[in-house]
């Protein structure tokens, strides 16, 4: 897994990832993206939050239920 630093820009959220920064971009405005942090005018994404929205979307198989973004 790359490493990330604690608190991460869209830019650096996007690559950890491996996504457009559009995506997360996307994702935010319907709500269905990682959890993030609004710093006055800056989107910033813990690194805990990254992690806990990637174990949440873990599968086995791909008949598994899943939410789709």
């Amino acid at each position: 897994m790359d490493t990330l630093p604690e608190i991460s820009t869209t830019e650096e959220a996007a690559r950890f990832l491996r996504l457009q920064k559009q995506t997360l971009e996307a994702w935010r405005l319907r709500g269905t993206g990682p959890a993030f942090l609004k710093l006055g005018r800056r989107v910033v994404y813990r690194r805990e939050a990254l992690e806990r929205f990637m174990d949440e979307r873990e599968r086995r198989s791909t008949s598994d239920a899943q939410e789709i973004p």
